[in-house]
């Protein structure tokens, strides 16, 4: 009764029971914005959820969270909206995110199990002491390595990212994407 009454004093029209179901005008439809609202709900949930595994309540203020540099030309418009919705101080855009993890990978042996065969324990050792230089080459999906003469072109789906937060943050990566809070709780911050 209350939306009939709203929609027939908002339209002047008989009743919404009687009217055609309304049609999209798409000159409105934005992709864009649909893109970095898209963005902005995936790393908010992501931060949810990290909050939720520190055990720290949403009506409880938390000093950062952290997100990718390069997210920040895309959704910095939003900065206000993420600090509300996780009730947060500050949003720091990292350039360098092992300042608060550390990122170690290991074998996906569901998908290379097969292929390297009697390889695997070598292709484990390697990404367990991998260099800095060849996490750079990894991640770009260019990383090619032999194994007893035989050549493998290293895929994204061949490892798994192992991420351990610091002291006094909590990490995860959600969809290649790495969000961190800081999960110290100052005095401020409980009074709050």
């Amino acid at each position: 009764f209350t939306a009939e009454e709203i929609y027939t004093n908002l339209t002047g029209e008989e009743s919404v029971n009687l009217s055609d179901y309304p049609v999209a005008n798409e000159k409105y439809i934005n992709e864009k914005l649909e893109e970095k609202m898209d963005l902005v709900i995936e790393l908010i949930s992501g931060a949810r959820n990290l909050r939720e595994e520190a055990k720290i309540k949403v009506r409880q203020p938390i000093s950062q969270v952290i997100f990718e540099d390069k997210y920040k030309t895309v959704i910095k418009e939003f900065t206000d909206l993420i600090k509300e919705e996780l009730n947060v101080k500050e949003v720091v855009w990292a350039k360098d995110m092992s300042k608060y993890l550390t990122v170690g990978y290991k074998p996906n042996f569901k998908e290379v199990g097969k292929l390297l065969g009697s390889n695997m324990s070598k292709f484990s050792d390697y990404l367990a002491n991998i260099t800095d230089e060849d996490k750079k080459v990894l991640e770009s999906g260019s990383l090619k390595l032999t194994f007893d003469g035989v050549e493998y072109t290293i895929e994204n789906n061949f490892y798994l990212r192992d991420i351990k937060a610091d002291e006094g943050f909590t990490a995860t990566m959600l969809n290649y994407k790495t969000i961190v809070i800081n999960n110290e709780l100052n005095q401020d911050l409980i009074n709050e």
